[in-house]
């Protein structure tokens, strides 16, 4: 029942540890949509700018890219100023109405208004039906409830 079924699920991240995984998107399955691949390690993306990106942090390491603060690098302007505005300067414009809750970027409090207050749970486990809001979780509960190694 589980080989595959987690090949369905695609997270975008945008690096960040505490924020990881916010943003779902279902997978696309075909691969030809992740058919860019960096001509240094094989890795695919479904774009060719995320190749662009992908090439410049982590094989070129460009200076111009790199925090002040932390020294980590950024393969594109606005994620080191997501970065700067997120983890330096703890910024969080977007307030929840529902429970006041604040967060840096908007997909991330239309994530916390979906999960929390709507109770969406967009990943269901296979075997026994229960539904979880984030894939993390589900992986988890695999592992722990059926005794299935999800990786």
């Amino acid at each position: 029942k589980f080989p595959g079924f987690l090949d369905s699920l695609l997270f975008e991240q945008d690096g960040s540890p505490s924020t990881s995984g916010c943003h779902i998107k279902p997978d696309p399955i075909d691969p030809n949509l992740r058919s860019y691949k960096c001509g240094i390690c094989e890795k695919s993306f479904s774009q060719p700018r995320y190749v662009k990106a992908h090439v410049m942090t982590v094989h070129e390491k460009l200076e111009s890219l790199q925090c002040p603060e932390c020294n980590k690098f950024f393969g594109l302007k606005r994620n080191l100023k997501r970065h700067i505005d997120n983890i330096h300067k703890n910024l969080k414009p977007f307030k929840c109405e529902i429970c006041e809750r604040c967060y840096s970027d908007r997909a991330y409090l239309e994530n916390h208004v979906r999960f929390v207050h709507a109770k969406l749970r967009p990943f269901q486990c296979p075997e026994c039906g229960k539904s979880f809001a984030y894939k993390e979780k589900l992986i988890d509960h695999v592992a722990s409830i059926h005794n299935v190694a999800m990786w």
